[in-house]
């Protein structure tokens, strides 16, 4: 996983080159081309940019925050079984059935003298009945399970966030090496093209003085 990493950050370093390489170093690249044009002005990458551009797109530090934010919303679920619940409930009913408007008036108090008549209790007009209801719940004992839940939810969270933690730092680190790598993978190419430099001009040097007979073949050699 860190070398596919690493890999991955050096591609996007030198695919990006053109905006990676500082700007001391486009300048003396297009010198040594002998171009006339001028290089075109290039953003060099800091190591902060780095860390952004890594951190907002590693996939791995993606599935570790998105652990740690499911953990904290599983502890969020398991404290709200802990506290008490708190429902409102609302019913209108309106009927001439007989059993259900005796029940209704029953529930209510509002029996009058002239509801006990015979034909009254068996045909009764229709009526009315508006019932509000409000119902608090609180968990009193299920041998423990429900806090259970929650001790067992919030040490999840806990690992989560230390491994989100963990996956954070591993992916700075990675970026860290991987850019120090590629500033002396430039240094180095930068020397080696000093090498070559000097070393025509020697064999330059050393060509003149054999067609002058001051050297040897060999030394040209």
């Amino acid at each position: 996983m860190r070398k596919t990493f690493m890999c991955h950050v050096l591609a996007i370093v030198f695919g990006m080159s053109s905006m990676l390489i500082p700007g001391d170093t486009v300048a003396a690249s297009a010198g040594s081309g002998g171009s006339s044009e001028s290089a075109p002005s290039a953003e060099a990458l800091s190591i902060e940019k780095a860390f952004e551009l890594a951190l907002a797109n590693q996939p791995d530090l993606k599935v570790s925050e998105a652990e740690k934010s499911a953990a904290q919303q599983d502890v969020k679920k398991a404290r709200g079984r802990l506290l008490p619940s708190v429902n409102f409930r609302e019913a209108f009913i309106r009927s001439d059935n007989p059993v259900q408007v005796f029940s209704d008036k029953l529930a209510q108090q509002n029996f009058q003298a002239m509801d006990f008549g015979i034909k009254r209790l068996n045909y009764p007009t229709l009526h009315n009945n508006l019932r509000s209801q409000i119902i608090l719940t609180q968990p009193i004992f299920n041998k423990g399970a429900f806090f259970a839940d929650y001790k067992n939810a919030t040490y999840y969270e806990q690992m989560s966030r230390a491994s989100e933690s963990q996956t954070r730092q591993k992916v700075l680190l990675d970026v860290e090496t991987a850019y120090l790598g590629w500033l002396l993978a430039i240094d180095t190419h930068t020397v080696m093209l000093q090498t070559v430099e000097t070393a025509e001009a020697d064999l330059k040097i050393t060509g003149s003085r054999f067609q002058e007979g001051m050297v040897l073949k060999s030394d040209v050699l």
